[in-house]
């Protein structure tokens, strides 16, 4: 959770830089034609609404499109880190139901994080396999 919020964090503020670039370039603008004729600046104006629209939908754009992948990039990355969790969670019930230790190894993918919990699980097992056949 606190990636996460972190990464939403982050998105807030580069959201409300964006908003902020675009509105302050847009009074800068329109403060210049103070000094032009009322017909200039009315058509100076309802160009500089046109250029606000256009700049809207882009920068709308980007933060759309920026959000949607740091959502696909927190899936995968919340994934890599459950995805272990999850295993060694079933591989336990499992061997709690069974009454009996894991036959096989635990393994993980290569992306997935926790690699030397899986170790630490596995040579757990086969130290308690050896010290069972021992007794």
């Amino acid at each position: 959770m606190k990636i996460a919020s972190t990464f939403m964090l982050w998105f807030i503020v580069f959201l409300t830089a964006c908003i902020s670039i675009f509105f302050l370039r847009f009074a800068e603008v329109a403060d210049r034609t103070s000094e032009f004729r009322i017909h200039d600046q009315l058509a100076t104006k309802l160009l500089l609404i046109d250029q606000a629209k256009d700049l809207a939908i882009w920068f709308g754009g980007i933060c759309v499109v920026f959000g949607i992948l740091m959502w696909v990039y927190m899936m995968v990355y919340t994934h890599r880190l459950t995805g272990p969790i999850f295993k060694m969670q079933k591989a336990l019930e499992k061997a709690i139901h069974n009454r009996s230790l894991p036959d096989k190894k635990l393994k993980f993918r290569k992306t997935d994080a926790f690699h030397e919990l899986a170790e630490l699980f596995n040579q757990f097992v086969e130290t308690c396999c050896e010290s069972k056949k021992k007794d």
